[in-house]
């Protein structure tokens, strides 16, 4: 596991003391936006954001995990996020609420975590893995790089299943602790 920015809203715990922090008026984006996107480094990064805590203050979208991420990063708090993918959600399709997408259906295999665990060298945030989450999940992309997103997503999620090769070896291999920029 490594410690992340984004509280991933699938799988997903939390303390009554970080609880706190949910503000589901935003108060924060709504008084001061530019504070709330100033630890976004990634042009990309800012609009994605700018545009959900936009949609979600006008009312066009539905979304608490973008309000509590919202929360999260204000109180600067960190998740705890594993390696592996431990979550399988069936939640898709024509009926879903919001993972109508085909793209979003595309995961990895669920694999258990193994134990021990191997714990982070520091309660610090892993940047590297910060940043390939950005450009995985919130940089948006042109027509051409949905269609190889969903290439690699389905590759990806093909290995894992035939081979049962655990994700996270990718993930310790790839997201060296890094400091942040």
């Amino acid at each position: 596991y490594y410690f992340s920015r984004y509280p991933h809203c699938w799988g997903w715990a939390s303390w009554r003391r970080a609880w706190r922090h949910f503000d589901f008026d935003m108060r924060a984006w709504k008084s001061n936006p530019s504070a709330c996107l100033a630890c976004f480094k990634s042009d990309k990064e800012r609009e994605y954001w700018k545009s959900a805590w936009d949609s979600l203050a006008r009312g066009e979208l539905n979304a608490w995990s973008h309000r509590w991420c919202l929360a999260c990063l204000k109180a600067e708090g960190l998740a705890v996020t594993p390696s592996v993918n431990m979550v399988n959600n069936v939640g898709f399709g024509d009926g879903a609420t919001h993972t109508t997408s085909r793209l979003a259906a595309i995961r990895s295999a669920v694999v258990p975590i193994e134990f021990p665990l191997r714990h982070p060298p520091g309660l610090t945030r892993n940047c590297a893995a910060d940043m390939f989450t950005a450009r995985r999940v919130f940089f948006r992309r042109s027509f051409a790089g949905k269609a190889i997103e969903i290439v690699r997503r389905r590759l990806l999620a093909a290995f894992s299943h035939i081979r049962g090769r655990r994700i996270g070896q990718l993930v310790d291999a790839e997201f060296l602790p890094a400091r942040c920029q």
